[in-house]
């Protein structure tokens, strides 16, 4: 066997032990992000830092927000030209159960067997209210009227289903998978420009200057 097929082997073969040593990290990371039920937020983060990285806006993580004596935790702002987009998570799997009004929803995973596996959660949608409304008093405290903000829960889940919430009680919610949210940010609007300065709401939100 000649020097140069045992270097094309044994380069193969560390291609080889790379390319498996990474999927096996990727897919540890992954369950544990699940078992952790931070795999939604980390992927929403990842998504919107790739799409701010090159427009000169801002991603703000796990930002908490006083609405009265409730502190609300906003796992991901997006700051550009167009506004504010605000960002809940959800990690719950299956199927998912609730209506705007009620303080709890939810999720139900159906075995091979067929045996549910239920768990409750706070409403996020009445969550991203409480952040919203926390976010549209702090911009009128400071005159900026004209600041559009908005906001989406996501819903990372293996298997996540929100067509069991109904037509009738999912219109107006802005529930979305992590799919559709991936299409939603590359819309038009997300990258048109607009009145906002960057830098000064970043800073109003998070009380940090710019380096």
């Amino acid at each position: 066997m000649n020097e140069t097929l045992i270097w094309t082997l044994t380069s193969i073969g560390i291609l080889a032990v790379v390319i498996l040593l990474w999927v096996g990290y990727s897919l540890l990371r992954r369950w544990m992000l699940r078992r952790q039920h931070r795999y939604t937020a980390v992927k929403t983060g990842s998504m919107l830092r790739r799409f701010a990285g090159i427009r000169s806006y801002k991603v703000i993580s796990g930002l908490q927000l006083q609405s009265g004596e409730e502190t609300i935790t906003v796992d991901q702002v997006l700051i550009g030209f167009f506004g504010i987009m605000l960002v809940m998570t959800q990690d719950e799997p299956g199927s998912i159960y609730g209506d705007y009004r009620d303080k709890q929803w939810m999720s139900v995973v159906t075995d091979k067997d067929m045996r549910d596996t239920k768990v409750t959660f706070d409403n996020p949608v009445l969550q991203l209210q409480k952040a919203h409304d926390a976010v549209r008093k702090l911009l009128a405290a400071h005159n900026l009227y004209k600041v559009q903000s908005e906001g989406y829960v996501v819903f990372g889940g293996k298997k996540v289903q929100l067509t069991n919430l109904g037509k009738d009680k999912r219109k107006g919610m802005p529930l979305l998978t992590l799919s559709q949210f991936k299409k939603l940010i590359h819309k038009e609007k997300y990258s048109a420009n607009g009145p906002v300065v960057v830098e000064d709401i970043y800073h109003l939100l998070t009380g940090k200057k710019e380096k």
